[in-house]
């Protein structure tokens, strides 16, 4: 009887002990999977730098078409719409514990079709991003090259968008969002740093200006302000990127507010951005990489650098959603060879597809505006519409659904008008 007592007891005692290692296991499985997480401030950090991409930059000569009370009307209307559709989004995440992306999410709710569609959407938005980025770094640095050498060294912008690939390629193996939240933190120090500069510059242009006659300045323009959305749009072709985000949050029920806190933070510094430009500069306000800039004037130099940097560094963080979805095709998977080789190669000829478009694009503000109505409209308004609708059909009411179908009219609308006013530009040779 005594044998059996101890035999009873040394298995009682193995048994604890293996329950004991595999909760420890648990726990620093767990312990380790939250070190990989994105902090709080790590998730602020990549939020605001997805939004900050290229388009406020065109923001001035948007206010200066638009006019001074209809630039802010339409840029915060536009914002608080996207805000909107950013919340849907992550309400209907919240129904799918697990999923990680918006392709998941939209194969989780609409079915194989459904994420084949969102897929095609978000990986044409995201890399119209990056053409733009490439583009702008490009011609920047040709432009200031070429000036600052009274004209001896110009060499175009196609042997800059050819040097760029180089870093980007190597960018665009970042692998996180957690990851390039480290790489965007100088990068918005230098982007704020050139947007205070020429914030004072404006100032001093208003000061210069204030007893002028102001007839030339002009208040309201719906036309405008309709046809021009697409630029105000163009800053939220990254929402896509922000189930990815969400999902690599360590506090992921805090996300919400940290990306409240960035759009209002934004939305308040891109109107003041706009108004003190178009004040100061009137009539000459244009997108600031097509300033007039003096060999000596080392303060437009740094603006210009700066925004470069930026657009840079933007890159990867658009381009890593589109990596993300190509990376889990069944052809990707299919394809029989070294996983890590096949990762570089195929990210590889990716970044020189979008340096070959850089070379057909005609014009960076009407890109920004063509890519913005087309690619937001889709990934800003009409699919978190048809996700919200069908998740919670039965919950919402007539008014909310119609509130609904209006957000998507709203889109389609606001996208035409945005295409029809740019064209009309381009083909009256407009800048």
């Amino acid at each position: 009887m005594k044998n059996f007592e101890i035999q009873v007891r040394e298995a009682l005692c193995i048994e604890i002990d293996t329950n004991q290692s595999q909760i420890f296991q648990y726990s620093s499985t767990t312990t380790c999977d939250s070190k990989k997480k994105a902090s709080d401030f790590q998730c602020y950090i990549i939020s605001m730098k997805s939004f900050l991409g290229l388009s406020y930059l065109s923001i001035p000569t948007t206010f200066k078409l638009a006019g001074i009370v209809g630039g802010p009307i339409m840029l915060t209307v536009v914002t608080l719409i996207n805000f909107l559709t950013m919340n849907q989004c992550l309400e209907v995440s919240a129904q799918f514990p697990g999923v990680k992306s918006y392709s998941e999410l939209g194969f989780k709710v609409l079915g194989k079709y459904g994420k084949n569609f969102i897929d095609f959407t978000v990986c044409i938005t995201q890399l119209a991003c990056c053409v733009a980025h490439q583009f702008f770094t490009a011609n920047s640095l040709n432009f200031i090259i070429c000036t600052y050498s009274n004209q001896v060294h110009c060499y175009g912008d196609k042997l800059f968008m050819i040097l760029i690939t180089i870093p980007v390629i190597i960018f665009s193996f970042i692998g996180s969002y957690r990851e390039l939240a480290n790489l965007s933190i100088p990068a918005l120090f230098i982007t704020f740093s050139a947007l205070i500069t020429l914030h004072v510059l404006s100032l001093q242009k208003i000061g210069e200006t204030y007893d002028q006659p102001k007839d030339d300045l002009i208040w309201f323009n719906l036309y405008a302000m309709m046809g021009r959305i697409g630029t105000v749009m163009y800053m939220f072709t990254s929402n896509p990127s922000l189930m990815n985000i969400h999902n690599e949050a360590k506090n992921y029920h805090t996300f919400p507010k940290i990306l409240r806190n960035v759009v209002l933070g934004l939305l308040i510094l891109f109107n003041i951005f706009g108004l003190l430009t178009y004040l100061g500069y009137r009539n000459e306000t244009v997108p600031v990489f097509k300033m007039k800039i003096g060999p000596q004037d080392q303060i437009i130099l740094f603006v210009i650098l700066g925004f470069c940097f930026n657009s840079l560094t933007s890159y990867p963080i658009q381009i890593l959603t589109a990596f993300l979805i190509i990376e889990r095709l069944d052809v990707y998977d299919k394809t029989r060879i070294n996983i890590q080789i096949k990762k570089y190669l195929i990210r590889s000829l990716i970044i020189v597809a979008v340096t070959g478009v850089c070379f057909i694009v005609p014009n960076f503000s009407d890109f920004l505006n063509i890519s913005g109505s087309l690619g937001a409209t889709f990934s800003s308004f009409i699919i978190p519409q048809l996700l919200y609708m069908k998740v919670f059909k039965d919950r919402l009411t007539i008014y909310q659904k119609i509130g609904c179908f209006m957000l998507i009219a709203f889109g389609v609308f606001a996208s035409a008008c945005s295409l029809t006013f740019t064209i009309n530009r381009l083909i009256n040779g407009e800048q």
